[in-house]
């Protein structure tokens, strides 16, 4: 147990440190083309569970549908190559989905399939930006606008000699032209496919010329057509893939079997998605692992049958799974989403009776007879004990040894009016758990509804866009009573004007009602957000305010008595130098609820340099937070006041170096101090991490190597008794992969070593694995893997057989 916490402590230090340093950014580096392949990187730091599976999702620019590829690694280190014959026009979207046993994470992690990430194998010269419509990107006729901006150009302009044509034809005539802008609104109707822009600025300069699409209903590229013949077009693309893993964790040893199928195309005006997962893994006494799902879409409706993740109101209904049916019917003037489903199945608990029978009272539950008498869970005779799901007697009748949970239902409806991207909807969400799962269970069935609004602008082809958010919450945290009448409320001290129990359709109200009288405000949530992306800036300014009794069930992660001003930039100095910033205000105790206010600030600044060639690339960040409270001194146990300093640097060189090939040295720092302002408080802190790393890629021998040494340093010291605790830890790893033949087979290891000296006790861990892929034809894979894991007290082990297969 404590080598686990060791561990733990060695992970979160690791990841702390490197998390505060930065936010996830995504550097050119993390995608690479080759010449003839795009090369990704995913790094996943900080988390608490392994992934099951890492999914590249990619298209060439015009595509409509996406086509998955897993990436394969170990210890937060993922890759994947694509073939560059896949992408004709040299340009990519791409996101990645990472699925964990508990939970689906997408990267970006918000409207990853509709903001995709974007990547282009081709350059552009001069410090021209383009603003619209984006290189090789998807664009409605009506919304057409060619913009540039001129700003970071360094040369005088001439604006006489400016031109721009569209396909050819010189439109200069009709475009308004600055020394910091031009901008051509097309009015006249542009047919379907691809167009193509250039801007002509100087004689020094090379034009400026990209293409673009005019949005198709459905791009066949790599796609294949049956029916032709019949006058039936049918495009379709499909991947699917069965796994078998053997695994020992902890001397446990299991056999775990799973198979996914995605199949996605379209059928004339009808567009169909599907998948299907089925795994062994889990049990009847957990949430189901298995998945499926069935998409339709056409010109003006959407449909989707079983596991959905319905994203209607960021503060209502937001990327959690639900069962069921989601329907959206979407105009120009109006969309309507309704999803209708349910969270958790319903799972039994597990009762063992000692001495004696268990009889149930129906009529109250919540309530049982032992041997003939009722009495309550709460009765302080007994023993309830939530956390572990026990009921016990004293005398040991009876004992609930697992508790289950109950069936949580959940309908969702919004209502949104507007034109093109600006659109003001109403939405309501009604989650309640279902009694009649069971006639006894400990946990606390609920009943939540939450009414809400938002409103969403987007101008100049959506570079400057308002958001806005409101949502009001009623959470019954037990109705196993029922809803209460009038005078029973009075009773209790609460006086509302109308009776409850004529509402109790809509909302089961009772005395565990959240918040019982409404009017102070405390159920309200609310977000405001305007973002700016032009003339080099991806910038932002959000106001954000949680009540502390507002409750979503359909967003368990929001955070409620939370208040918070947050302002933040990415500037693109040029191609090669980018600036980023962020301020965050915030502070809780919105209703004067709690003893004290807590409040802070964060401030982060940072850069990123990318010279190109066999120049370095350096990044760097710094990073102040404040946190205190208003506690009184003789309460010094609540007492907060306290200031972490944080400094990340990481600078990444080329190697000219024959035997390396294509070679990369990198070297972090990443440090962090905490100081501790309240006099006998929980002490100083400080966290220091030093990493060295190569990445090489030999072109004559087919091999990429990726080594790490990573040294990480802790220490706390205790505030009353000045005692200082040390932990010191040394990593190293490395990874690689041989392609035995160009795209047909290929074999990869890994290898980990960690020593750890710490004051509770010193340890060593060692891992590795080995693992094989073999292409028998174009679309058809096999792979085999092992991991290995030398613990102190144990060893662990997995192997991992997979097809998969494209089509």
């Amino acid at each position: 147990m404590k080598i686990n916490t060791l561990l733990a402590t060695a992970i979160f230090s690791f990841s702390a440190s490197t998390l505060m340093a930065s936010e996830y950014f995504f550097a050119p580096e993390n995608v690479n083309w080759d010449g003839k392949n795009y090369e990704f990187e995913l790094r996943i730091l900080g988390q608490s569970e392994s992934p099951e599976e890492v999914t590249l999702w990619y298209r060439q620019f015009g595509e409509t549908n996406y086509v998955p590829r897993e990436l394969i690694g170990d210890s937060g280190n993922y890759y994947g190559k694509v073939k560059g014959t896949e992408i004709a026009n040299n340009q990519i979207e791409y996101y990645y989905e990472v699925q964990y046993a508990s939970a689906l994470q997408t990267v970006p992690n918000s409207s990853a399939k509709e903001q995709p990430l974007k990547y282009s194998s081709t350059s552009y010269s001069g410090d021209v930006s383009i603003l619209s419509p984006e290189p090789n990107g998807e664009i409605q006729p009506e919304d057409l606008v060619i913009a540039v901006s001129f700003f970071d150009v360094k040369e005088e302009i001439d604006l006489s000699k400016v031109r721009v044509t569209l396909d050819n034809i010189d439109m200069t005539p009709r475009a308004y032209i600055s020394k910091e802008l031009l901008s051509l609104t097309v009015t006249q109707s542009l047919p379907q496919g691809k167009h193509t822009a250039k801007i002509t600025y100087s004689s020094k300069q090379n034009p400026i010329t990209w293409d673009f699409f005019i949005k198709k209903d459905f791009d066949d590229k790599g796609s294949t057509t049956y029916g032709s013949d019949s006058g039936i077009d049918f495009q379709h693309r499909g991947n699917g893939y069965i796994e078998f893993l053997n695994e020992k964790v902890g001397g446990d040893g299991r056999n775990l079997s799973k198979g996914n199928v995605n199949f996605n195309g379209n059928v004339e005006w009808l567009k169909f998605n599907s998948n299907l997962y089925i795994t062994n893994e889990g049990s009847d006494r957990e949430q189901p692992r298995n998945r499926y799902s069935l998409g339709l879409n056409a010109k003006w409706l959407t449909l989707e049958l079983g596991d959905f993740y319905p994203r209607q109101h960021e503060l209502m209904l937001w990327g959690a799974r639900v069962r069921g049916v989601n329907t959206e019917i979407k105009t120009k003037a109006l969309d309507l989403q309704v999803a209708i489903g349910v969270f958790d199945k319903k799972i039994k608990q597990i009762t063992e009776v000692v001495n004696g029978d268990l009889t149930v009272n129906s009529d109250s539950l919540g309530f049982f007879f032992v041997d003939g008498e009722n009495q309550s869970i709460n009765d302080s005779s007994l023993t309830y004990l939530n956390n572990g799901s026990q009921v016990i007697i004293p005398d040991g009748s009876i004992r609930i040894v697992e508790d289950g949970t109950y069936k949580r239902n959940v309908r969702s409806a919004r209502l949104a009016f507007g034109w093109g991207e600006s659109k003001f909807g109403i939405s309501v969400l009604k989650v309640k758990d279902d009694i009649d799962s069971f006639n006894f269970l400990t946990g606390r069935p609920k009943d939540n509804l939450v009414l809400g609004s938002d409103f969403g602008l987007k101008l100049w082809g959506g570079r400057v866009a308002f958001k806005s958010n409101v949502a009001f919450s009623l959470l019954t945290d037990d109705i196993r009573s029922g809803a209460l009448s009038k005078d029973d409320l009075a009773d209790a001290g609460i006086d509302i004007p109308f009776d409850p129990k004529d509402f109790e359709d809509y909302l089961i109200m009772n005395t565990s009602l959240t918040p019982i009288d409404p009017r102070g405000g405390n159920s309200l949530a609310w977000d405001a957000g305007l973002n700016f992306n032009a003339i080099g800036h991806t910038a932002s300014v959000e106001f954000k305010s949680h009540g502390a009794q507002y409750q979503s069930l359909g967003v368990n992660y929001l955070r409620n008595d939370y208040q918070a001003f947050i302002i933040s930039d990415r500037f693109r100095v040029s191609n090669k130098v980018y600036l980023n910033a962020r301020f965050e205000n915030y502070k809780d105790n919105l209703n004067d609820s709690k003893e004290s206010t807590t409040s802070g600030n964060r401030i982060d600044f940072g850069f990123n340099v990318f010279l190109g060639g066999n120049a370095p690339q350096i990044g760097f960040n710094y990073g102040l937070y404040t946190r205190a409270n208003d506690a009184e001194a003789s309460s010094i146990q609540n007492q907060q006041d306290n200031t972490t300093n944080s400094f990340a640097t990481n600078i990444s060189q080329p190697l000219n170096i024959n035997f390396l090939g294509e070679s990369k040295i990198s070297v972090g720092w990443n440090y962090s101090s905490r100081s501790d302002n309240v006099d006998g408080g929980t002490g100083d802190s400080e966290n220091n991490l030093v990493n060295f790393g190569l990445r090489s890629k030999l072109e004559e021998i087919p091999l990429r190597i990726n080594a790490q040494y990573s040294f990480n340093q802790s220490k706390s010291i205790n505030s009353n008794s000045s005692l200082e605790a040390k932990n010191t830890f040394n990593s190293f790893y490395v990874d690689g992969n041989y392609e035995v033949i160009a795209d047909k087979s290929e074999v990869y290891g890994s290898f980990g070593y960690t020593k750890a000296d710490s004051e509770v006790e010193d340890f060593n861990l060692t891992n590795f694995s080995i693992g094989s892929r073999y292409f028998f034809t174009k679309n058809h894979s096999l792979t085999g893997e092992m991991f290995y894991y030398l613990l102190p007290d144990n060893n662990d082990r997995t192997f991992r057989m997979r097809y998969q297969a494209y089509f």
